[in-house]
């Protein structure tokens, strides 16, 4: 499994820290989000900025707009590199609900040139798509992930685990296509998953508490080698 520490920016430069932190701990990539100004697109881009510069064009880093729809998030990009306020794309954007703009994101995509990849939530906590029940997330995985490059479910709340069942069923519609888990998995249950997950996004269970934006090391290494392990 590829696991991405998921950084809860306080500042460009905590942002920087934290993603040094997770890659020296020998994480797959990061992604930055912003829970403190997330109507505001550019305290995120700024911080990504920050983050790009200091780790090269090689690092993986990956952005949430946690306001912005699919589309919003597509366009936003799109004309920050347009207009020089970004030099690089993210390697991927990620929208808790990928029910939205399914009729025309991949033209939008396209039509912008964001070839970043995207995570869409799907069956996802606190969006009107989201059911622990296998049979319906099954259904919805096959209804919405044709738009989306890499389905990404979760458990009914932050720092709450998903059923496995529910995660199994996903997967066993999708067959070869990546499915991302973005809540609650621990060093404690990281191995249920296995057979069913290919991309984990880990926050609460490194961190000194939920949102804190501070890693535990002991926690993050930890959980980064059990990822890596086969």
């Amino acid at each position: 499994m590829k696991i991405y520490p998921v950084v809860h920016l306080r500042s460009p430069e905590h942002a920087l820290k934290l993603a040094e932190q997770a890659y020296g701990a020998g994480a797959d990539g990061v992604f930055l989000i912003d829970h403190i100004s997330p109507r505001d697109p550019n305290v995120l881009t700024t911080a990504y900025n920050r983050v790009r510069s200091e780790l090269g064009q090689s690092a993986w880093i990956g952005v949430n707009y946690l306001a912005l729809s699919p589309s919003g998030a597509v366009n936003h990009m799109a004309d920050m590199f347009e207009q020089s306020g970004i030099d690089v794309l993210p390697d991927a954007f990620w929208v808790d609900d990928g029910s939205e703009d399914i009729t025309d994101i991949t033209e939008l995509r396209q039509r912008r040139k964001v070839s970043s990849e995207y995570f869409g939530g799907v069956a996802f906590k606190y969006t009107p798509t989201y059911t622990d029940n296998p049979a319906d997330a099954a259904r919805s995985a096959i209804e919405y992930g044709p738009n989306i490059d890499v389905v990404t479910t979760s458990g009914p709340g932050t720092g709450y685990a998903a059923d496995v069942r529910k995660v199994a069923a996903m997967k066993a519609v999708m067959g070869d296509r990546e499915l991302a888990l973005a809540s609650g998995v621990s060093i404690s249950n990281i191995e249920q998953y296995r057979p069913y997950v290919d991309d984990i996004l880990a926050a609460s269970s490194i961190e000194t508490e939920s949102y804190s934006g501070i890693f535990v090391d002991r926690k993050l290494r930890d959980l980064v080698q059990a990822a890596h392990r086969e």
